[in-house]
């Protein structure tokens, strides 16, 4: 199995910065990359600024892609493209993912990006448009923040054609490009029959943007009374996506334990108490779609120990999958350096180091720093180590009443405990608690999500 990884680089619009400049990766590139090669990678997802590269409509400044770019190339680093990553569209699209202009300037930037780099060849067209879509509407948490079914459905219509018209426009322009298609892979439950319909509802909407795209969806759909109804698809919009249905090469699925939740009548529990796992919920979007998986997108809070034994336990799952004999293309751990700021779900750039990478990032200088968690990565990415050649450190607290759902699928596991001694304080900064599980329900009092 190869091992990928990536770098956090969304676009805050309200406050022109990205993630890229908040971790000092756009100066710091070259060293990054270069920790990267020296990990064992040769692929790994990479964003193309379109935020930064069009401040103003038609006029493309690419001088920083170019560099970076051909950096990559000398390395023999191969890039999956991603000129979307949530909110990263140029200030001047008002109303962002809501504009009608969307689909057609966004295909016009793919074609100019494909024209002027012929030789890149993988694509990830738009990055998680399900939660994205989600926190721009039902959520509130992201510009234009509209709240509500209509907005939500509005929008998930708009970013489809998106996708599509710029898939169409790279593939007019080459040919052999691949697609792998990157979102959530999401499971709910309920406790009670109160939860039943809700719960039913986001399972059948983690699955409308993929079907939208593939031209799949048609009057028998589930979700087809509230696209007519809250965003006035009709016939010739259902006819529109059948003929310019995106391609999709790989179904790539990122996979956090929020992104299984368990609904009960007074609100509800995520991580579930009751997951299905990555392996469960993987084999569902195989069934329904027959594409090859990768997993595009993994992480967890909590301390080093905490990532390790999360690794272990992904990289089983995906093993699993393997061994059935379903096509399976990749495993990134997601980002290679620690992200900022998703304590407040990228509301404000105050430059908190969210610490998820391969390698932390250091307060105040953000020097990157290694730990046990990057040497075994370096391992597996080698081809030197296997899930079961990987420790399983007890999880500390939080971590450890976060995912009690999960105990029964490391039943077999052969514990360690942790040397607390060599654990540093970064390791849990407590301002991450929240954020997290604020996805697929809404934020109450408390921290609560119903």
């Amino acid at each position: 199995m190869e091992f990928l990884t990536g770098f956090e680089s969304t676009y805050l619009p309200l406050h022109d910065t990205d993630v890229l400049r908040l971790t000092r990766h756009d100066e710091r590139w070259r060293d990054d990359l270069r920790l990267v090669r020296e990990t064992g990678i040769h692929r790994l997802r990479y964003a193309i600024p379109w935020h930064r590269i069009e401040r103003e409509r038609g006029r493309y400044d690419w001088a920083w892609t170019d560099e970076v770019l051909a950096g990559l190339r000398e390395l023999g680093l191969t890039p999956i493209v991603d000129p979307i990553h949530h909110t990263s569209f140029p200030r001047w699209l008002t109303d962002g993912f809501l504009n009608p202009d969307f689909p057609a300037a966004y295909a016009e930037f793919c074609a100019a990006f494909a024209a002027r780099f012929g030789w890149v060849r993988e694509f990830t067209v738009f990055n998680e448009p399900t939660p994205t879509t989600v926190l721009c509407t039902e959520i509130g948490a992201w510009y234009p923040a509209r709240p509500g079914p209509e907005a939500f459905f509005r929008m998930a219509v708009n970013v489809a054609r998106g996708i599509c018209a710029a898939t169409a426009a790279i593939r007019a322009v080459q040919p052999a490009a691949r697609f792998i298609h990157v979102d959530t892979a999401e499971a709910h439950g309920a406790s009670d029959a109160a939860a039943e319909e809700l719960a039913w509802f986001l399972n059948q909407r983690r699955f409308l943007i993929h079907d939208l795209i593939l031209g799949r969806v048609d009057r028998a759909h589930p979700l087809y009374d509230r696209l007519a109804g809250y965003a006035s698809v009709g016939e010739p919009d259902l006819r529109w996506f059948r003929e310019h249905a995106a391609r999709i090469d790989v179904l790539g699925l990122d996979y956090y334990p929020h992104c299984e939740h368990q609904f009960h009548q007074g609100g509800s529990v995520c991580p579930s108490l009751a997951p299905l796992g990555f392996a469960a919920i993987a084999r569902q979007y195989w069934r329904r779609y027959r594409l090859p998986l990768m997993l595009t997108e993994t992480n967890i809070r909590g301390y080093v120990t905490d990532h390790i034994s999360w690794l272990k336990y992904m990289v089983e799952q995906c093993e699993e999958l393997i061994a059935e004999g379903i096509p399976f293309e990749g495993f990134t751990w997601f980002p290679f350096i620690d992200s900022t700021d998703w304590d407040s779900l990228l509301n404000a750039p105050d430059g908190h180091i969210d610490p998820v990478g391969l390698y932390r990032l250091e307060e105040g200088t953000l020097a990157r720093r290694e730990s046990e968690l990057t040497r075994l990565y370096r391992g597996l990415a080698r081809g030197e180590l296997r899930a079961a050649d990987l420790p399983a450190y007890r999880f500390l607290t939080p971590v450890s009443e976060q995912l009690a759902g999960f105990r029964p699928q490391w039943a077999g596991w052969d514990w360690r405990r942790p040397n607390l001694a060599e654990l540093p304080e970064w390791a849990w900064p407590e301002v991450f608690g929240e954020a997290t599980h604020v996805y697929a329900g809404r934020r109450l009092p408390g921290g609560a999500i119903g």
